[in-house]
């Protein structure tokens, strides 16, 4: 089948884009994905192919996470890519999370369209006016999907009564690929090197992190990533001795991140939704790297961890519980192969290769219904 991703996101950072379409070509599909590079990341490059994957981007300013003040350049981008598939052959609409799938109705004629379903889309805190919205959103989208991808079972049952019958599901979890850590290893330090590896979109969290750390030595603090709040993490990055903030990342590139941690921090706000009951990827690249994790009490995650113990679980918002940790495990590094070694027992069981399978299963199933 002829398949168009629709993406909103840069593909450079998106890993799940990039593992799916990769699965899809070797089954024999050919993909393209329109992708919102809003920020002019990609340096005006209209047309490109990574690894066979095909991408039109569209650039249309616009600053990620500002909300409802994206309106009409999400107008517009919904008008662009209509007009660049007009005249074009193609049988699927992938569109990646709500705002993806939205758009996939308007350009989806009568085609099969697919809602890849990456968060708890009523998970996140809105006020009034936005969370009406998104679930008017969502109606529509659930209303015209032949097929829905979630990352957790909890997502089918969370939103079962809106499912139509008709409606192929699959959870695919939104785990990391093997490839990518080709050849990892991980170097020596004298320094014990925490690092948050993802979007920066929390504050509170992060600064927590930042604050936990001040005149502990032999202490590495390390920052990868982009996000709406990278800005207000850097204005305050100077009064920190010990804290590097590198900025935004290449996921071909995340495993010499890794291979530069000795310990992952995975602290959101847990009084969200999506928080509460997701696994982000960045736990499923710590399990593959045999990085232990420190994560939070009352998610699901924090749950995983504490089971397996393979790392440690704080209350998210405890700066003494947070510091006491670093500087037990800083005098007693063999705390880390402690977890590692428990971390092993599981580390080829979350993996991109297992998902791989689902995948193509779930687009022979909807191709099979348009017969």
């Amino acid at each position: 089948m002829n398949i168009i991703v629709i993406s909103t996101h840069g593909l450079h950072i998106d890993p799940r884009v990039y593992n799916e379409s990769i699965t899809l070509i070797g089954a024999g599909h050919h993909i393209e994905v329109i992708s919102w590079d809003r920020e002019n990341n990609c340096n005006g490059i209209e047309y490109d192919e990574i690894d066979g994957i095909k991408i039109k981007r569209i650039f249309i300013d616009s600053k990620y996470g500002t909300g409802f003040s994206q309106l009409f350049a999400f107008i517009r981008f919904t008008y662009e890519a209509k007009k660049y598939l007009k005249g074009k052959k193609y049988d699927v609409i992938h569109g990646q999370d709500l705002d993806g799938a939205f758009i996939g109705t308007f350009l989806k004629k009568d085609k099969i369209l697919v809602w890849d379903m990456r968060e708890i889309f009523d998970g996140l805190y809105h006020g009034r006016v936005k969370t009406l919205c998104y679930k008017i959103f969502a109606w529509w989208c659930f209303l015209n999907i032949d097929g829905l991808i979630t990352v957790l079972d909890y997502q089918l049952e969370r939103y079962k009564k809106k499912i139509k019958k008709s409606t192929i599901c699959e959870t695919i979890l939104n785990t990391t690929e093997r490839r990518i850590f080709q050849g990892f290893k991980r170097t020596k330090s004298k320094y014990l090197r925490i690092s948050y590896i993802g979007s920066v979109r929390q504050f509170k969290e992060l600064k927590l992190l930042m604050d936990s750390a001040i005149n502990i030595g032999d202490l590495k603090i390390q920052i990868h990533g982009s996000g709406p709040v990278l800005e207000n993490i850097l204005s305050i990055g100077d009064n920190y001795n010990n804290v590097i903030i590198t900025g935004q990342f290449y996921y071909k590139d995340t495993k010499y991140l890794y291979e530069e941690t000795d310990l992952l921090y995975v602290i959101y706000d847990n009084s969200v939704d999506n928080m509460k009951y997701g696994i982000p990827i960045k736990g499923y690249e710590a399990i593959y790297t045999l990085t232990p994790i420190i994560a939070q009490y009352d998610t699901y995650f924090g749950d995983f961890v504490k089971k397996y113990d393979i790392g440690f679980v704080i209350r998210g918002d405890d700066i003494n519980e947070l510091r006491d940790i670093i500087l037990k495990v800083n005098s007693k590094r063999k705390l880390l192969e402690k977890k590692a070694d428990n971390i092993k027992q599981i580390q080829n069981s979350y993996l991109w290769e297992n998902q791989a399978e689902k995948l193509k299963l779930f687009y022979y199933n909807l191709g099979n219904k348009t017969m």
